[in-house]
């Protein structure tokens, strides 16, 4: 009976998870960083079967007093436990913002915005304190709500 108690207390049980894009909890450096960085990286536990095999993503368990684990996850292997910083261990679980991991969905409805396509012809000013290359990484047409001018 005392060897069951003792491994309850040992491996306590999960009740929350929060699915996060691939992050380093031992760079955080406050509970506030902590959770802006769960609330930016944070998707649903269904969005994994979108991932790619050998992709990383993070999961981070809470018992009933808070966080207890960290685990790095790969699709199609092992999860790695991560260390995670003593002032993050028993923080409260609390409901983040869910995202879209993985980049840009392709809207069923034209936008008006799209990546690449042809430079129009425009003359950027010239200044030597800010003499970067421009390169063009989208196009926004007058579709697009608030571009109308």
């Amino acid at each position: 009976m005392f060897g069951k108690l003792k491994s309850l207390f040992k491996n306590p049980r999960v009740i929350n998870a929060q699915y996060l894009q691939a992050i380093d909890l031992n760079i955080v450096k406050s509970n506030v960083e902590f959770v802006d960085s769960v609330h930016l990286h944070a998707f649903t536990k269904e969005h994994i079967q979108n991932f790619h095999e050998g992709e990383y993503y993070t999961r981070i368990d809470y018992g009933k007093n808070g966080l207890i684990a960290a685990y790095e996850c790969t699709v199609g292997d092992e999860n790695i436990k991560e260390r995670i910083p003593s002032f993050l261990q028993g923080h409260p679980y609390f409901q983040p913002n869910l995202n879209w991991p993985m980049g840009l969905l392709k809207s069923p409805d034209p936008t008006g915005f799209s990546l690449g396509g042809k430079s129009s012809d425009i003359k950027l000013p010239y200044l030597k304190e800010q003499a970067t290359p421009f390169q063009q990484i989208a196009t926004i047409g007058r579709a697009f709500s608030g571009m109308e001018w």
